[in-house]
């Protein structure tokens, strides 16, 4: 399942490339914007569209990555307290076994 995974990953990757850089020929005027009252230098317009679209999806991986990586630390910690407790029913075994005997 995993190669599926990187396949259609990467798949999707390089749609995303060819749309960009195709919708960056096809807009070539030159615009000016203002960023919180800044004015950010003179560009095209779909390398502009292409740069908001792909800060856009970073920030909003990163913001995603926040939850993923909390539960992943949770089930670290459910699996370390797992396995004490195997360990100690494992020692409870063994001395109610070797009381027996």
């Amino acid at each position: 399942m995993g190669f599926v995974k990187k396949i259609t990953l990467l798949l999707v990757l390089v749609i995303g490339l060819v749309v960009g850089i195709w919708f960056s020929t096809e807009n070539t005027e030159v615009v000016t914007a203002s960023l919180f009252g800044f004015e950010l230098p003179a560009m095209t317009l779909g390398l502009l569209v292409c740069s908001a679209f792909a800060l856009g999806t970073g920030l909003g991986y990163l913001v995603s990555l926040l939850p993923v990586l909390t539960l992943k630390n949770t089930n670290m910690s459910l699996r370390r307290k797992l396995k004490r407790r195997d360990q100690e029913i494992e020692r409870y075994k063994k001395t109610k076994a070797s009381a027996k005997g």
